[in-house]
Order: structure tokens, then C-alpha cells, then sequence
């Protein structure tokens, strides 16, 4: 029950980050995005780093295992957010306080990856199990035989 709590607070966690990435990226959009092309090739990076963050914490199908490996290690996810968090740092307020935040959580998750292992989404389309296991070499401890 304890690793199912824990698994559900990272997921709140990935969804807050992921919104926070989508915010800045609709934030570039509604504001004078068009006055440089880098900020709308990094405006359209928010967006669709967004949506798949948020996304990917709820459905994770099989086939991005092999895409986005590195996604389903709680050490990638943290060097992922980190990441996406020093992109968006800037002198505004509002992209100050949300690089800070997104950083923050990719502390979270690569310290976590240390002490939980590996995250499970809520949800997987390939067999329809909540905290279905990501990894296909290994098996569900509910599913083993002896």
C-alpha cells in the first residue's frame, strides 16, 4: 500500500511539473512570442513537452519504453524536469518562479530514484492494470509463478 501512496504523490508531482512546462510554453504563445524565432521554437518545445509530460504520467505506452527509455527511470524524469527547468529560467517573475519550481522537481525525482526505484503510471493501455509495471523483461510481483 505504501509503494502505491508513493507512486501516486511522484505521479502528482510529474503532472505538477508537466503543467507548469505547458503553462510557460501557452504564456510565450499569449505574449509577444513572435518578436524572436527562439522563443517560438522554444515556445512550441513547452507545449509539446507539456502535453507529454503530463500525458506520459497517465498512459505509457509499451512502444515509448523503447522510444523513451530513459522516461521511466525516476533519474531520467528528474534530469528531464531539471532540464526543462533551466530552459525556462529568466529574469520574469513568472518564469522564474516556475523554473524554480520544475528544477525543484527534478531534484525530487532523481533523489527518488535512489531510494524507490522505478515510477509505474496509473494507467497502461497495453493491458489496462493500474500500476501496471514499465519494464517488459521483468515481471508483476502479482502475475509471478512459483
Amino acid at each position: 500500500m505504501a509503494r502505491t501512496n508513493v507512486s501516486l504523490i511522484f505521479s502528482i508531482l510529474g503532472v505538477l511539473g508537466g503543467l507548469f512546462v505547458l503553462a510557460v510554453g501557452i504564456y510565450l504563445f499569449v505574449t509577444g512570442l513572435w518578436h524572436s524565432i527562439i522563443r517560438f521554437v522554444l515556445g512550441c518545445y513547452y507545449l509539446l513537452f507539456g502535453v507529454c509530460i503530463v500525458l506520459f504520467e497517465f498512459i505509457f505506452p509499451s512502444i515509448m519504453v523503447h522510444l523513451f527509455g530513459f522516461y521511466t527511470y525516476y533519474f531520467g524524469k528528474g534530469t528531464l524536469f531539471i532540464t526543462m527547468g533551466l530552459l525556462i529560467l529568466e529574469n520574469n517573475g513568472f518564469f522564474l518562479a516556475a523554473g524554480i519550481i520544475v528544477i525543484a522537481i527534478g531534484i525530487v525525482f532523481c533523489i527518488a530514484h535512489f531510494v524507490f526505484g522505478r515510477p509505474s503510471p496509473l494507467v497502461d493501455r497495453s493491458n489496462g492494470d493500474v500500476h501496471h509495471n514499465r519494464h517488459p523483461n521483468e515481471q508483476d510481483p502479482k502475475h509471478q509463478t512459483a
